[in-house]
């Protein structure tokens, strides 16, 4: 399906890094940052435009989509029926949606940092959502001892993980999950 898009249409295709029965894994495609009102209808147009595209096994019946917003999450409806009939009728074909908080905000903006950098400097991230570092002293703390392990270095309020502990990665970011600590579980768990 992605190799047909590549050559049938105008969006950007990430190559598939592991394929199995339960999980696609694709690259990450890197943005500049937050979309134009005019971005962000293409985008719109171009993703209606793709279910105009077929071939004999096409996929799946339906759109899976997960979106940021700065207020939160927001999932489309999966059936294709009910994506094409909200999308028609000029409404928006989302099916959940999740609020998150400020605090929500600033961990996701370290976990994302951590996650595609393998690295995030805590201080100018804190800054940028008007906090401070020491707010995180008990996952400073759940760090230090993963330093102790060689899983990570700190170096003041940079934080690091070795692209030989990458396979760790999800471990490390999850100490800022608060989430997965409460033990909510509206998150896979990192291992």
């Amino acid at each position: 399906m992605l190799g047909y898009l590549k050559l049938h249409s105008a969006l950007p295709v990430p190559e598939v890094l592991h394929a199995a029965d339960q999980l696609l894994l694709l690259e990450f495609v890197e943005t500049s940052g937050g979309l134009t009102a005019g971005a962000e209808t293409h985008a719109a147009e171009l993703l209606a435009a793709l279910h105009g595209n077929s071939a004999e096994n096409f996929g799946f019946e339906g759109t899976t989509a997960i979106g940021t917003l700065p207020q939160g999450y927001v999932q489309n409806a999966v059936p294709l029926g009910t994506y094409r009939d909200a999308i028609s009728r000029g409404d928006l074909a989302v099916y959940r949606g999740l609020a998150v908080s400020p605090d929500d905000r600033l961990r996701r903006a370290i976990i994302e940092r951590l996650m595609c950098d393998l690295e995030v400097d805590l201080a100018a991230v804190c800054a940028a959502h008007g906090s401070d570092p020491p707010r995180f002293g008990p996952e400073l703390e759940a760090l230090a001892r993963m330093a102790e392990d060689g899983i990570v270095t700190i170096s003041g309020h940079r934080i690091r993980v070795s692209e030989e502990c990458r396979p760790l990665l999800r471990v490390v970011s999850a100490v800022f999950d608060r989430h997965l600590a409460n033990g909510e579980g509206r998150y896979s768990r990192p291992v």
